[in-house]
């Protein structure tokens, strides 16, 4: 029998898949993914869903083995970050991250394409926890006109991160939320009939 973990593998595998297609999958693998992004999100909330201890523990090698496409898969963070411009410094949170990026909410919104440095902290990485990384403004919700989003940008993270030092501290922190949201389940809560058509253990 399939395990959550299967199924956060298979979004996140079919996740890459869509951006390499420019966006947009087959019609049965769209509803796939459609489907699975709904069940990753209800998953990966804050708030809303009782969570409970169960006998069931994914660990983070669990999850680094069974979810290897990471690269685009998002974890919703509450980590405030400082942005520097030039020699000027900004404050900001970042609302969710990937191994490859991460969306800030900021009143300062720079326009898309500016080069910017980021001082973050990684609330799993121990003596390491401060890191530096340059990020690029792909997107802002005021040039997509995001209406769902608070005021932010959307950002590349890493630039020239030759020694993969910056994508280590980031991919730690998907995987340790997700070890914290995938270890909490209570199946009455998280989508019960979908969990019983998928054949899903906790």
């Amino acid at each position: 029998m399939k395990t959550v973990l299967d199924l956060v593998g298979e979004f996140a595998a079919l996740n890459d898949q869509k951006v390499h297609c420019g966006g947009k999958l087959p019609p049965d693998a769209e509803r796939r993914w459609s489907e699975l992004k709904s069940f990753y999100d209800l998953l990966t909330a804050h708030n809303g869903i009782a969570r409970r201890p169960v006998s069931r523990h994914f660990s983070a090698l669990d999850i680094r083995r069974r979810v290897k496409d990471r690269q685009r898969l998002r974890v919703p963070t509450d980590l405030y970050v400082v942005v520097k411009s030039g020699e000027e410094f900004f404050a900001g949170q970042v609302m969710n991250v990937s191994r490859g990026g991460a969306f800030l909410s900021a009143e300062t919104i720079f326009p898309v394409e500016a080069k910017l440095v980021l001082f973050l902290a990684n609330p799993y990485g121990g003596d390491t926890a401060l890191f530096e990384t340059e990020g690029e403004v792909v997107w802002t919700t005021e040039s997509l006109e995001i209406s769902d989003l608070p005021r932010g940008m959307g950002m590349r993270l890493g630039g020239d991160d030759v020694h993969g030092l910056v994508r280590s501290q980031l991919d730690s922190i998907v995987i340790e939320t997700l070890e914290q949201h995938l270890s909490g389940l209570d199946a009455g809560t998280i989508a019960p009939y979908f969990l019983e058509r998928e054949s899903l253990i906790l």
